[in-house]
């Protein structure tokens, strides 16, 4: 479910069909229907899986350190670096790039934390 969320930049409904999706997965492994009204704390609780939108956070940070420690010139980089300066958005909000999710949470430096192995989240 979450292949390739490293490079995902999710908007909040999306964030939430995610949650919705990993709900109706969890009660289908256990075998339970929405009218048997159980909390969601609670089949949690029994299927002990990851939130979802948290493991994609961690996968998002894990690749976002990978990238902050590339020196050579891989086009990874490249790409992450790269900025179309002559072409012009559309009226409207801007869309979230990827590294604009993590400048929002992270704050302005955190290519230097990401770089510090040390400060990578626990997987």
């Amino acid at each position: 479910m979450t292949y390739g969320s490293e490079t995902w930049s999710l908007i909040k409904s999306e964030k939430e069909r995610l949650t919705v999706a990993e709900r109706a997965m969890e009660r289908r492994m256990l075998h339970i229907s929405l009218r048997d009204h159980i909390t969601n704390d609670k089949i949690r609780n029994e299927t002990k899986v990851a939130d979802v939108n948290e493991e994609c956070w961690r996968n998002k940070l894990r690749w976002a350190g990978h990238i902050a420690r590339i020196r050579d010139n891989r086009w990874t980089k490249k790409i992450y670096q790269w900025y179309p300066r002559d072409m012009k958005r559309p009226p409207g909000r801007p869309p979230m790039r990827w590294a604009d999710e993590i400048r929002k949470v992270e704050g302005p430096l955190w290519q230097r934390l990401a770089a510090n192995r040390e400060m990578e989240p626990e997987s």
